[in-house]
Formats: C-alpha cells, sequence, structure tokens
C-alpha cells in the first residue's frame, strides 16, 4: 500500500513549510541537502520535521496540504504541540465562509515524537467535511479570516473582511502573487500583531509604516526582524533610547517577539511589501484596514498608550480618544534630526500611565 505524507518543518528562519511526499524522512534530507534550489526552504535550511501525518489517500493528503498551508501560525503551533482544545478554538472561528466548525477526536493526526493524535471531523454535510476537509473561499492571501484566533478580535475582523476595500486588497495581492512577485512576510506572519496581542490585553500601540523588503526580516510586527537579522538602524535607535531612558541593556537581535506578548501592539499601517521595493502596496486597502483597527482599539479599549513616531503616525491621532488614552509623539527614530526621537523617553512615560507596566526588558 502507497501512503502520502503531510509534514510541517521549521526553518532555520523560524518559518514553517508545509509539503506533501512520499517519503518524510528523504524529503527532509532533500530539503537539507546542498541540491535543493529554487524551493522555499532552498535559503531558509537547514529545517527540522515538526509534525507529520500519514495518509493512504492521495487527494486527501492533496486537500489536507492545501489547507494547513493556509493556518495561520498560531494554528500550525497548536497542532504540532498537541494543543488539541486551542486548536479547536481556532478552527471554530467561522468567518466568511472559511474554516468551519470542527470536532476533534483522537485518531491518526501525529507529532513525530509523540503519541497523541486526532482527526478534524468536519460538522458540515459536503463529503469532504465529512472526510474531515472543508473548503476555504477565501484569496491566497486572506489570512485575517483564520486569524481571528482569539474572540477579543473577532468582531473587528468580521467587520473589515467582508467590505469591498478588503475584498479588492486580497484580489490585488493575489494577483500580485501570481505574477510572480515576492510579498513579504510570509504569509502566515502578515497578521502576527494580531495573532501574538489579544484586543483585551493591549497596553501600548506602536506604529509603523511599511514591513522590511529585504529576505528574511519582516515577520508581522512593526520594527521588528527576526532572530539572526541585522538589526536596522531604526530599531539600533528604539533600543539604544530604551536604554538611555530604562537603564535596559541594548538586546543583541532585533526580535520584538516578547513586547507583543507583553501586550504591545506592534503594527504597521501597511502590512505587506514586495521584494526590494518599500511601499510597494501602499494606498492598496491597507491603510483603511489599520486605520479601522485604531479606531477600534481606542473604542474598545482603556488606558492604551499609543506610540506615533513620525509625521505618518501622527496622522492617525485623530482616531484616538484623548481623554482615556494617551499619545506619545516624537519623530521617526531613523530621522536624526536635535531633539528629535532621542531624549523623549517613551518608555517609562508608557508605564508611568499604565496600571500595570509593560516589560521592555528583551
Amino acid at each position: 500500500m502507497k501512503f502520502s505524507y503531510v509534514y510541517i518543518v521549521q526553518c532555520s528562519d523560524e518559518s514553517y513549510y508545509t509539503g506533501m511526499t512520499n517519503d518524510v524522512d528523504r524529503r527532509v534530507l532533500e530539503h537539507n541537502s546542498d541540491d535543493n534550489t529554487g524551493s522555499y526552504t532552498s535559503k531558509r535550511g537547514p529545517v527540522e520535521l515538526l509534525w507529520n501525518i500519514q495518509l493512504t489517500d492521495f487527494y486527501q493528503a492533496e486537500e489536507l496540504e492545501k489547507q494547513i498551508k493556509g493556518w495561520s501560525r498560531k494554528k500550525k503551533e497548536a497542532l504540532i504541540n498537541d494543543q488539541w482544545n486551542e486548536l479547536k478554538v481556532l478552527a471554530a472561528c467561522d468567518n466568511s465562509s472559511s474554516h468551519k466548525n470542527f470536532v476533534f477526536e483522537q485518531s491518526s493526526f501525529r507529532h513525530p515524537e509523540q503519541s497523541a493524535f486526532v482527526t478534524l471531523s468536519g460538522v458540515e454535510g459536503s463529503t469532504k467535511a465529512q472526510s474531515g476537509f472543508v473548503d476555504t473561499n477565501s484569496a491566497p492571501f486572506d489570512f485575517a479570516q483564520d486569524d481571528c484566533l482569539l474572540s477579543s478580535w473577532k468582531p473587528f475582523l468580521d467587520s473589515q473582511t467582508t467590505q469591498p476595500y478588503y475584498q479588492d486588497l486580497q484580489a490585488y495581492l493575489a494577483s500580485r502573487k501570481e505574477a510572480g512577485a515576492i510579498i513579504y512576510p510570509p504569509e502566515d506572519e502578515i497578521f502576527n500583531a494580531f495573532d501574538l496581542t489579544p484586543l483585551d490585553k493591549i497596553k501600548v500601540v506602536i506604529l509603523g509604516q511599511d514591513p522590511y523588503p529585504n529576505e528574511g526580516e519582516a515577520h508581522g510586527l512593526c520594527f521588528s526582524v527576526k532572530k539572526g537579522k541585522p538589526i536596522p538602524s531604526s530599531l539600533t535607535r528604539i533600543f539604544k533610547e530604551m536604554n538611555t531612558d530604562l537603564g535596559l541593556a541594548i538586546p543583541q537581535n532585533g526580535d520584538l517577539l516578547k513586547w507583543a506578548k507583553n501586550g504591545v501592539f506592534l503594527l504597521n499601517t501597511i502590512l505587506t511589501v514586495e521584494h526590494k521595493n518599500a511601499g510597494a502596496h501602499k494606498n492598496r486597502g491597507w491603510e483603511e484596514f489599520t486605520r479601522a483597527a485604531i479606531r477600534h482599539i481606542s473604542d474598545n479599549c482603556e488606558q492604551v498608550v499609543f506610540m506615533l513616531w513620525g509625521s505618518f503616525a501622527h496622522e492617525h491621532a485623530n482616531l484616538i480618544d484623548e481623554s482615556k488614552h494617551k499619545i506619545l509623539k516624537a519623530t521617526h527614530p531613523i530621522a536624526m534630526i536635535k531633539n528629535g526621537f532621542y531624549g523623549t523617553k517613551p518608555f517609562s512615560k508608557a508605564n508611568a500611565f499604565l496600571d500595570e507596566d509593560v516589560d521592555w526588558s528583551l
């Protein structure tokens, strides 16, 4: 009997790759070989196998691979780490005909080093649903639908993803991808800010412009770069101000993941960019989405600090209710002007306003 395997590997830049093969061990070796050229993993190796499933039906395996590729990073991690209750919550997020409700049972999905198993059984009436799969009708880049992972963000995402501007945006991104454009960040990291910082946990909002346009840097958090990448000049200056302001050690890498998990919402006004082409997706719809997000935070949260650095960020101040929030304006960290960003002490001022301090250490 022939088997097909669907698998998830983690690359050296910490991104995930989902694939299908008839020999998972051989395929991992191929990913790590010198002959692996032209694929997603070719410049991101070596890879490590994190999860796989063995299936006898090739078409089921093909459909499952397609489905998991459309999952958010958080959802993939729930599958990898056997967090079945969390995975159930994520999968049950019913939005714009995307992933429907699932029932989870002990069965045939496995982590390569663990014995826990799970089957995704759809509650819909279709053949695919009965066999554990559902149609995903969203555009290729519409990962907001899967990233309504936390109920706190679901009303906002529901209110935006059905609007014409958002659907036009997704159609544009799909057309650019089809034309061969290399788009950053990776598809499952576009909404990392929403994925990592629940609405009801936000203490601080830092507003950026668009993602870094160089390979392997952007991962869905403004100003942040993945570990192992050089720290950009703007972030170097942010770290220097943090050191002066709070006395904290200057970090050795530019990954701001800890900030995001500590309640710092790291939002770019434009969530995607193309390789070596900064601002490529300007005025395509992301600005309307992020302005709506800022307004939603202002309306639905209490006592949030908004750090607006640079003239583009200052333009968003009118979206914020200053009767209950604090706005800290400064020049952009990249601007080398006298009396600019340095000395503004945004970190200590934020903590002075908040009931519970942000842990800014990295």
